[in-house]
């Protein structure tokens, strides 16, 4: 994972297939298209201690949880996505690190999660008050690393990485769906 400031880790659940098989069941609000992640259905859940405990155990410190939700993303965001024209984000300022485990089924997963860097400025981590970047410029952007999409795989990384959604969305249904599980938290 040369040049990729953070971590990757299979087989992240002891039990991802009842951790999928609770997701199916929860509650979720329905996507806002016009809002941050509105392509997402979403379910906040709890931070497990046995979710802080890998990711200390991962990043060799003592976490603080912030938040933690199931999503899910159907293929219809696609078109959505194509519209809305951002190629990439920064979660910088919900909190100092994100984790997302992926809980597709193994036969649906394709994709992952990008990571870019600013071209104009050579930068990979979003730092507001400094730079001001075009997420909607596509030349700006250049893909350097993608963690691919793999049942309970787990992708950690600093929260103002510049990151997004690798293609293609997938899905007629939660069953079929786009699903993972996003962490925030902070250094304890």
């Amino acid at each position: 994972m040369k040049g990729f400031p953070g971590h990757v880790c299979d087989n992240f659940f002891a039990e991802p297939k009842k951790i999928r098989r609770a997701a199916l069941n929860l509650d979720f609000k329905s996507p806002n298209p016009q809002g941050m992640g509105g392509l997402a259905w979403r379910c906040d859940v709890p931070i497990t201690s046995e979710i802080a405990e890998k990711l200390e155990s991962v990043w060799g410190f003592k976490i603080q949880p912030v938040r933690a939700e199931i999503r899910y993303t159907l293929s219809s965001a696609a078109e959505i996505s194509e519209r809305r024209g951002i190629i990439c984000h920064s979660d910088a300022g919900t909190s100092e690190f994100t984790a997302v485990i992926y809980l597709s089924r193994p036969q649906d997963c394709l994709g992952g999660t990008a990571f870019f860097e600013h071209r104009p400025t050579k930068s990979k981590a979003h730092y507001p008050r400094q730079v001001a970047v075009d997420f909607r410029a596509i030349n700006a952007w250049k893909e350097y690393y993608c963690a691919n999409m793999k049942f309970n795989r787990m992708v950690t990384y600093h929260s103002n990485i510049f990151h997004g959604i690798k293609r293609p969305f997938f899905g007629s249904d939660i069953k079929s769906a786009r699903m993972i599980q996003s962490i925030r938290f902070n250094r304890a």
